[in-house]
């Protein structure tokens, strides 16, 4: 195994920032998003505006996620896969193996995921730019990017999916805080606002 599957780039991180910039003063109410609904993923209209909400007010385009429970995502091709969030470990055990490792800016969470991807899977593999954070006082914030380097001796995602395939691997992230909350989207998704999985980490 080498590293290089790990190297993680967060060059589109800023542009997901700016999307979801608005979560800080959204209400945290719980909207349906696991698989089975043929229409929990369809592709939105980026201009609806946050109004058009579930009851409660949370706009359409978040998803909140729990540990075990699928969630479909999407693009503005429509459906690209299904996701379940297998596990979080905060301050994942380190390898040394595959050379040194750089210590996180805050604190690393190493997330076990699996992709089923439909017949229009997502452009990337999931990495850590797919993530921003969202902090126990409502900020938005860009994760830095990171080296797989700490859990390099565990299988991750390292090339962008095929149609109607299986994966399973671990991703690393560096909050600032281990009591945020993760905001998961797909960049490449083509919409102006892209769909927002949010995964509480306790």
């Amino acid at each position: 195994m080498t590293t290089e599957g790990f190297i993680e780039t967060s060059v589109c991180n800023r542009g997901r920032s700016r999307a979801l910039g608005a979560l800080a003063f959204v209400a945290v109410v719980a909207v349906g998003g696991c698989g089975g609904g043929e229409n929990a993923d369809e592709p939105v209209s980026p201009g609806a505006p946050a109004s058009d909400a579930a009851d409660g007010g949370t706009p359409f385009y978040i998803v909140d996620v729990e540990v075990g429970e699928p969630f479909n995502i999407s693009n503005a091709d429509g459906r690209t896969g299904i996701v379940t969030l297998h596990g979080i470990e905060i301050e994942p055990e380190c390898s040394t193996d595959y050379g040194t490792v750089d210590a996180a800016e805050g604190t690393f969470v190493a997330l076990d995921m699996e992709l089923e991807t439909t017949a229009n899977p997502p452009t990337k593999y999931i990495s850590s730019a797919w993530f921003d954070e969202e902090t126990p006082d409502g900020y938005t914030r860009a994760t830095p990017s990171t080296l797989g380097t700490c859990i390099a001796d565990r299988d991750g995602f390292r090339s962008d999916p095929n149609p109607n395939s299986k994966y399973r691997g671990w991703v690393l992230v560096d909050v600032s805080n281990p009591a945020s909350t993760l905001l998961m989207s797909d960049i490449w998704d083509g919409r102006s606002q892209p769909m927002v999985y949010r995964i509480p980490l306790r």
